[in-house]
Parts: structure tokens; C-alpha cells; sequence
């Protein structure tokens, strides 16, 4: 190759404009941003009606006012209960005592709560699944007690559940929160 023909493609790039680097897809390109037009003459509204719309206060008036909600108090009471039955999804309870307030019942039908146990050398309980319960029947027995049989159904179950915790004469706890309404 002849050298002006290389001294002339090297003139050619290097007078040519750089080409842009690829942006990658990582990286948006930027935007230009555009600016507002600039007025010599502050805009006056020709309708006085209007002018009034434009004020101060209208603005404040405009915008939402935050309004703290009111707190959510969730009260948790247990009841404590011994394991009599287990057969599929269909779990039945004998209830020993309850730590709900005297001026609210303990358990209703259709109550959500969360069936736990405590396993051996631990001071913690551990849950056993969600339920529902689906019936109530009070016993009575020889000393006046009011022994409540629970019949309850699992909604889910804790994954890796142990066994065990389902033998007949198992303690269990059933763990139910009441959010409480707000006084109005």
C-alpha cells in the first residue's frame, strides 16, 4: 500500500467525529432535562374569580392532611389443653385453663388461632399450624369443672411438624389474638 494512500485514510479517521460509546443496558442514557420558559411579566389572571383559586390558603386547602391512625391494640390470650384425638385435619382438645379476661370469652366458633407445643427440654413453645375452631362443648364433671371439649380443624400445618406432638394426653396451647377495636 502505497504510503499516501495510508496517510490519507489516517488524516480521514482522525478528523472524522469520534463515534459514542454504546450505552450498556445496565445504564439508561441520560436525558437532557428541558427548563421552563422564562417570562418576563408575572401572569396576572384576567378573571378575579380565578385569582382567588391561586391563593395561599386555597393551596393549603388542596392538599390531603395526614391524620395518624388510631393504634391497633392486639390482645393474645392461650388456652392451655390436652390432646384427646387426632384423625386427618380434625383435631380434638380438652381445655385445662385459659388466660382470657373474665369479661370476654375464651373461644368461640370460627376462632383463628395457632396450635402450638412444647417440646422436651425446651422452654419455648413451638407451633404446630394454624386452626379454626368447629365446635364447643362444655363438660361438667364431678368437682364443678367446666372443662370445655375443642374441636378444631388445620388450616395449614408448620412444615416438619413433629409427630410426636400429636400422641393422646400431649399438652397443647392454643394461641388466639383478638385485634380490639378503636373507641370511636
Amino acid at each position: 500500500m502505497p504510503r499516501s494512500l495510508v496517510a490519507a485514510l489516517f488524516v480521514a479517521a482522525a478528523c472524522s467525529p469520534a463515534p459514542e460509546p454504546k450505552a450498556s443496558s445496565a445504564e439508561p442514557a441520560p436525558k437532557a432535562k428541558p427548563e421552563p420558559a422564562a417570562s418576563s411579566t408575572p401572569s396576572e389572571p384576567d378573571d378575579p374569580e380565578t385569582a382567588d383559586a391561586s391563593a395561599p390558603d386555597a393551596e393549603a386547602a388542596a392538599e390531603p392532611v395526614y391524620k395518624e391512625p388510631p393504634p391497633v391494640v392486639v390482645r393474645r390470650h392461650h388456652v392451655f389443653t390436652k390432646l384427646e384425638a387426632r384423625a386427618g385435619k380434625r383435631v380434638t382438645l380438652t381445655s385445662l385453663l385459659t388466660t382470657a379476661s373474665d369479661d370476654h370469652p375464651d373461644l368461640e366458633v370460627g376462632t383463628e388461632a395457632t396450635l402450638q407445643h412444647k417440646p422436651k427440654g425446651k422452654t419455648e413453645w413451638a407451633d404446630l399450624g394454624q386452626v379454626r375452631v368447629v365446635s364447643l362443648k362444655t363438660k361438667t364433671g364431678r368437682f364443678g369443672t367446666g372443662e370445655q371439649a375443642i374441636a378444631v380443624e388445620l388450616q395449614s400445618e408448620v412444615a416438619g411438624s413433629p409427630k410426636g406432638a400429636y400422641v393422646r394426653g400431649a399438652q397443647l396451647r392454643l394461641q388466639v389474638d383478638r385485634p380490639e377495636q378503636p373507641a370511636k
